[in-house]
């Protein structure tokens, strides 16, 4: 293989995936919204689990409490 045969065929390599008009923005802003409102739901999830079990009433703590829920 030649020199320009190479340079031509790595041509556009790596796609330019943080390109912000470029081909593949769309896909990849798509994942980051997935992955920002998984990461939301996760903290909110912990964030109450967190609330109930510092202030939260003594009955909700030993339903909650033990090995039965894990």
């Amino acid at each position: 293989m030649t020199r320009p045969a190479a340079t031509e065929g790595m041509a556009g390599w790596p796609p330019p995936v943080l390109d912000p008009a470029g081909p593949f923005a769309g896909p990849v802003n798509v994942l980051a919204w997935v992955l920002f409102g998984m990461g939301a739901v996760v903290l909110a999830v912990v964030a109450v689990a967190l609330v109930i079990a510092l202030f939260g009433p003594r009955r909700w703590k030993q339903r909650l409490g033990g090995e039965r829920l894990i």
